[in-house]
């Protein structure tokens, strides 16, 4: 049973013998430095927040992670937070460098600070760049032109700082408040921060009938690698919220030892689906009011990109189907038995779930993650990789009995967590050395997800492609 309460406690949950990193100097008190720090003692050094048997406070009126959690959906955050963000638009293709690449678009929002002299001289950019037939954007947020977005290459070219890269929640984006409470946080600290927004969401249109899936890692692939190209000589971090926590988690564990990733983060992760839908679905709060926002969502998804999504040669991806269907949707698991596990090759949702679960290849992570899951959460399963971590040297998993879902809610209203990530990034920036391999030309294994999507986009049947024993 979840406890009810507003003082949490975190549980930190590691091998006895995480990773050694190397260290560049000194420590923070100034005596010096070994060659080499354990992973989870870099975390009890220098973010205290997250060791184990730390003691944290919340909201007191929002006492579960029920109102944790619908609190950041109704409140009002429109004066805080007021981080500017210049979108870039990228087509995407395949390549021979990334061959399971699938067409389509995706947006990268910069933070920046403003472009523009006032409010009068944003509407008239913002009206400028706008593409055509491109829907308005939010708060603060306009796309760049070619020569602003050659000054952003400028701006992070000329700095030291490292590069956070971030991934929204399922079909959210640049704009949650949870996203810019950190990113607020992170530019004031000086990184250089990029949110990718998802096919079709954050505003996005969705161009080719290939939506978002947690089984499609080659976009964030695409930006990581093309990032890494960029500045080689940057240190990159990684921030998955949610849905993208997910996304996250199977790229890394895809990548391996060839991670281009200094360190990541993430937050809120659902480390088995299946065990989430159903955690979701048996839940009071769930049946009646979470699952429906999800389905929402879904659903909302879909009918805003209906005519892209209908030339998929998929028949119930039709328009007509979509609307027969619509009415006969009750669970979120419905939607995704005939869009989301279509889209990613499999035969129902139930077994994409399982496929889509990071918690099934968390053994080949070899990037130094912190997962930060809250047992009190309504939308993901608390069935965290507590035992997996004890033999995962990469892997701290802060597990807290409080803090609903990407919530985590203060007195004044603000995220708990939005100081402790940028400690966290702040350590591997400022105590250890860049351990990530240099790209050449590796080419990164082909996960079975991709495998499967492009069999079935091919032939319009289920392949198994994994290769024989």
């Amino acid at each position: 049973m979840s406890k009810w309460g507003f003082r949490g406690t975190v549980h930190g949950h590691h091998s006895e013998n995480t990773v050694q990193l190397p260290l560049k100097g000194k420590y923070k008190d100034n005596s010096d430095a070994t060659a080499t720090i354990p992973f989870a003692e870099l975390i009890n050094e220098y973010v205290p927040e997250f060791r184990d048997g730390n003691r944290f406070n919340l909201n007191p009126i929002l006492f579960n992670g029920t109102l944790q959690t619908m609190y950041p959906t109704k409140a009002d955050y429109s004066k805080v937070y007021k981080v500017h963000y210049g979108r870039e638009l990228i087509q995407l293709s395949p390549s021979e460098d990334l061959p399971l690449l699938q067409e389509g678009q995706i947006t990268c929002d910069y933070v920046i600070d403003p472009f523009d002299k006032d409010e009068e001289e944003f509407k008239a950019n913002f009206a400028k760049n706008l593409p055509e037939g491109f829907p308005r954007l939010h708060d603060r947020t306009r796309y760049l032109s070619k020569e602003e977005l050659s000054k952003v290459d400028e701006i992070w070219k000329s700095n030291d700082d490292p590069i956070v890269v971030i991934q929204h929640g399922l079909n959210g984006g640049s704009y949650e408040p949870a996203i810019r409470a950190v990113t607020e946080e992170l530019f004031k600290n000086n990184y250089n921060i990029v949110c990718v927004n998802s096919r079709g969401c954050c505003r996005t249109p969705l161009s080719t009938p290939y939506p978002l899936t947690g089984a499609n890692t080659e976009d964030m692939r695409f930006v990581i690698r093309r990032l890494h190209k960029d500045y080689p000589k940057k240190k990159i971090f990684l921030l998955g919220f949610s849905f993208g926590a997910l996304i996250a988690t199977n790229y890394l564990c895809e990548e391996g030892k060839n991670s281009l990733i200094t360190a990541a983060f993430t937050i809120g992760c659902p480390w088995d689906l299946l065990l989430s839908t159903l955690h979701v679905q048996n839940s009071l709060s769930g049946r009646y009011l979470f699952a429906p926002a999800i389905l929402y969502f879904l659903m909302n998804y879909v009918k805003v990109n209906l005519k892209t999504v209908a030339t998929s040669s998929i028949p119930e991806f039709s328009e007509e189907s979509f609307y027969k269907n619509k009415k006969n949707f009750k669970q979120p698991i419905q939607f995704d038995n005939i869009y989301t596990a279509r889209s990613a090759g499999f035969q129902s949702a139930p077994v994409y779930y399982r496929n889509a679960s990071p918690a099934l290849r968390i053994h080949n992570l070899e990037t130094p993650l912190l997962a930060l899951n809250s047992t009190d959460d309504p939308l993901v399963s608390n069935d965290l990789p507590i035992w997996e971590s004890k033999k995962q040297p990469y892997l701290y998993v802060a597990a807290t009995d409080l803090g609903g879902h990407l919530a985590y809610i203060q007195n004044n209203g603000d995220f708990w967590f939005k100081k402790p990530i940028s400690e966290y990034f702040n350590a591997f920036r400022d105590q250890v050395e860049d351990h990530t391999r240099p790209i050449t030309d590796y080419k990164p294994a082909l996960n079975i997800y991709s495998l499967k999507e492009k069999a079935y986009r091919d032939n319009h049947d289920y392949v198994d492609m994994r290769p024989k024993k």
